[in-house]
């Protein structure tokens, strides 16, 4: 128990020890969020370099506390994937089915070591309760959901707060349905998310300095 609030404390202190300086460095590299549509409130430009921060919160924990597995790899390789792709879209504005492609691609990347979803609970009154999915089907379900939640989380990162407060909430639920279970190895990983998206919260609640971006 005391190994999980460690890292929650190490992903948060270190995101909010490293946010400042990402702040900094966005306007010099042009990572800044300009309004122009209707999910912008702000009025002015703000810095988006936060997923910087919060990758470096994350990384640290795991470097400190956890140890390594083909599936920490993969999941590491395929975060720093995405990472890349979207500060590079933060500057340049990548193209967005290239942009589509890349994250398909990180998905694929972290699918290959392991990090898969292999099957679901069965919500019907008939059949197994839980339903084992062959490959062909845990790689398009695994692909769809990295994808579909790196997406949703960059839709809703136009509000004060909104985005690293929704992730943080959900990440603290689902650590605690983990530890409770027993997998303490998931409820680590999920932990290190939650206590990076606080660490950055602290920077980006109303109003704002600055904003997760698309890294």
């Amino acid at each position: 128990m005391n190994d999980l609030l460690s890292v929650f404390i190490i992903a948060a202190l270190v995101t909010a020890i490293t946010t400042p300086l990402a702040i900094r460095l966005a306007p010099l590299i042009g990572a800044m969020d300009v309004p122009g549509d209707n999910r912008r409130v702000h009025g002015k430009p703000i810095p988006r370099l936060g997923g910087v921060a919060i990758y470096l919160g994350i990384m640290v924990s795991f470097y400190r506390l956890l140890p390594w597995s083909e599936q920490i790899f993969g999941i590491v390789l395929g975060g720093t994937f995405l990472l890349a792709i979207g500060i590079y879209d933060d500057i340049k504005s990548l193209n967005p089915r290239a942009k589509l492609a890349g994250q398909i691609l990180c998905a694929l990347v972290i699918f290959f070591f392991s990090v898969q979803i292999r099957g679901m609970t069965n919500l019907l009154p008939v059949g197994p309760h839980y339903l084992i999915f062959p490959t062909w089907l845990s790689l398009i379900v695994t692909v769809f959901w990295v994808v579909g939640i790196t997406n949703t989380v960059n839709l809703i990162d136009g509000l004060d707060g909104l985005a690293a407060g929704i992730v943080c909430i959900a990440c603290l639920s689902v650590a605690y349905t983990s530890a409770m279970s027993g997998r303490l190895g998931t409820a680590y990983i999920i932990l290190a998310v939650a206590g990076a998206t606080l660490g950055f919260l602290l920077f980006n609640f109303y109003p704002a300095k600055i904003f997760m971006g698309d890294g």
